[in-house]
């Protein structure tokens, strides 16, 4: 031993004390002895220290054996005692070894002290090592029960080999909403915390194979038979002799929420992309068919004032003129649906829109259904083109009318709505503030999700190819984002469908509005002289033809150059400068600037093809000149050169 034994030695023979001093020193063993005999001396050491070993008479002076015993169990409960005697007395000895002596050694074989101390002491550090062993193993097991008790995930310990539940965790029985005796000692299919029972058992035919688990996605059942998704991780360890598998369950089910949500706008970003890269191509490709049912309207129009009415040729005319007609009304759809056409916005009550509409409305959809209304009194005003509003209720109807070929009932609902900021976490298109929602139902056949992921893409239908060009849902699209308003749609197949369009309300009070019809007839000029530039071929060959014909003098060129140069020949003598917009060389905008410069009572008429940032709409508004929008008719046209000239 390298540390002395700390030994306390109760004697009150000083020759005894010294023969057991001899004894262990002979012995070889390395210990420090205090002796005492007296009472207080014992109990003053033991509250100073704690010895490693006391060797004790039986006899002393104020106390004996058992009294010095009982006391270093009390203060010192690990140290070894061993009672030395002069007397052989085996009562007194079994009393001794009861009260949890060490040994019992008489004085006259003190050869026997030396081992019996090292046997004392081994036994003591046995004793503390698996007093400490204990300890830990307690202290373990501590801490993995508060783990236990308090994790924030769902924990289940199954016997590997009965798969009986043998324990959960409280975290575990709240997501279940299930008392743990209605759990404990079940086997895993009895317990029926599993939704697909097919997919846990699977699950534990991998875990036998692999001796783990993940699964993400499956689901459990609560006590309400809600239903919660998890992922699940299982291991196995051994415990008491016995194999444990643990499963940590935690829910994900706002996880899972939160993937769809992400999913949801993205995919609502990818349509409003999509519908944007299609309009702006719809916009492009409207700017040519505009010129060129310019051209055939212009044309036909003065073939059909010609043609007398008994020709054969008057009704082929005719059938060019509706077709043009039909394909300028299919221009305009496109130019909705891109948000690019221009519209007249006035403050508008919504609920007289709908019941002018009416009478309309029950000669489009047919008898068979039922149109009801249900409009609310106070609806507010809303800033609109009355005639899109009109274009929306009707597509709307008509889309309505498509689903219920069997006949059904259709409801148009208007009333006022508020919304707050937080509208955009569930509607991406929507905003804040004050809205009239205009809404139409039908219980016609509804739609299944992936038609409606598709219903406002133009030329998308479900019809049968002649029964539709697939551009009124994509015009109803287009109206209402130049509205400044959003489109949400409700419906499930068998079940109907209901589109919701939410439209700002106007500051202003509602104008009356009324629409004068152009009228065909007087509508030759006088002689009057018309510069007209147009950078398309045929378009300025036929207007210029045909206004000629009409009673006019035209001078028709292609750019802004030769215009100038026309004008200063001509030295200003000109009733009428009727300019396309967008020209080779500049703009018909800067053509009419350098005009008025030069002759300040000049009257200018321009027109495009376009109707996106290349008209320069807000420019021509903002200086005042007369617009007409192609394709155009030439009544359309020849009332609107009479109307400038003689204005």
């Amino acid at each position: 031993m390298k540390t002395p034994l700390n030994i306390l030695l109760l004697e009150d023979y000083p020759a005894d004390a010294r023969l057991i001093e001899h004894c262990l020193k002979d012995a070889g063993l390395n210990a420090r002895i205090t002796c005492v005999d007296k009472k207080k001396d014992f109990l003053r050491f033991l509250k100073d220290e704690t010895p490693d070993l006391v060797l004790s008479d039986f006899r002393l002076p104020d106390f004996d054996g058992l009294y010095a015993l009982q006391s270093v169990q009390k203060n010192a409960p690990d140290t070894p005692f061993i009672i030395l005697t002069g007397a052989m007395n085996e009562e007194t000895a079994v009393d001794c070894i009861k009260a949890g002596a060490t040994d019992y050694i008489l004085k006259d074989r003190l050869s026997r002290l030396p081992q019996a101390i090292l046997s004392a002491m081994d036994k003591k550090e046995t004793i503390l090592k698996q007093r400490e062993a204990e300890n830990a193993l307690l202290d373990s097991e501590v801490r993995y029960r508060r783990l236990f008790e308090t994790a924030q995930e769902g924990i289940i310990l199954i016997d590997a080999e009965s798969k009986r539940i043998m324990d959960v965790n409280p975290f575990m029985t709240e997501l279940l909403s299930r008392d743990k005796q209605e759990i404990i000692d079940k086997e895993l299919w009895e317990a029926g915390i599993f939704q697909d029972q097919n997919a846990f058992r699977e699950a534990f035919d991998k875990f036998e194979a692999e001796g783990k688990i993940y699964c993400e996605g499956m689901v459990i059942r609560t006590k309400g038979s809600e239903h919660v998704n998890i992922e699940m991780n299982c291991n196995s360890y051994q415990a008491n002799d016995r194999w444990v598998i643990q499963c940590n369950i935690r829910d994900i089910s706002e996880r899972k929420r939160a993937e769809e949500e992400r999913e949801k706008m993205r995919a609502q970003l990818f349509q409003a992309q999509k519908m944007e890269a299609i309009g702006t191509l719809a916009g492009g490709v409207a700017h040519d068919f505009n010129n060129l049912m310019t051209a055939i309207q212009v044309s036909s129009d003065v073939a059909m004032m010609k043609a007398n009415d008994g020709d054969v040729i008057t009704h082929e005319l005719d059938e060019i003129r509706h077709a043009a007609l039909r394909a300028a009304g299919l221009i305009r759809q496109l130019l909705l649906f891109s948000r690019k056409h221009l519209m007249e916005f006035t403050s508008v009550n919504l609920n007289l829109i709908v019941e002018n509409l009416l009478k309309m409305l029950h000669r489009l959809i047919g008898e068979d259904i039922e149109i009801k209304t249900d409009l609310e009194n106070e609806v507010q005003t809303i800033r609109a083109d009355s005639g899109n509003i009109e274009q929306v209720i009707m597509n709307l109807a008509l889309n309505a009318r498509d689903a219920m070929p069997n006949g059904g009932e259709l409801t148009i609902h208007t009333k006022n709505v508020a919304f707050g900021i937080d509208i955009r976490q569930t509607v991406p298109d929507a905003r804040a503030g004050h809205f009239v929602n205009l809404s139409v139902t039908d219980t016609g056949t509804g739609m299944n999700t992936d038609t409606l992921r598709r219903i406002f893409e133009p030329f998308f239908t479900t019809k049968e190819s002649h029964k539709g060009t697939g551009l009124g849902l994509s015009v109803v699209y287009g109206i209402v984002k130049q509205h400044e308003g959003w489109i949400t749609v409700d419906s499930q197949v068998d079940q109907g469908s209901t589109f919701h369009i939410f439209l700002p309300v106007a500051e202003e009070e509602t104008e009356s509005v009324e629409m004068e019809r152009i009228q065909a007839d007087a509508l030759y000029g006088a002689g009057e002289r018309i510069l007209l530039v147009e950078d398309d071929n045929k378009v300025r060959e036929f207007t210029a033809r045909a206004i000629n014909k009409c009673g006019y003098q035209v001078f028709a060129t292609r750019s802004v150059k030769e215009a100038l140069e026309i004008f200063e020949r001509e030295k200003g003598r000109f009733d009428l400068v009727f300019s396309d917009v967008v020209l080779s060389d500049q703009t018909g905008i800067e053509l009419a600037d350098e005009l008025f410069k030069r002759k300040p009572d000049i009257k200018i008429l321009l027109c495009s093809g376009y109707m996106d940032h290349k008209s320069q709409w807000p420019l021509i508004r903002q200086k005042g000149y007369a617009f007409l929008q192609k394709p155009f008719a030439l009544p359309e046209l020849l009332q609107t050169i009479r109307d400038i000239v003689q204005a």
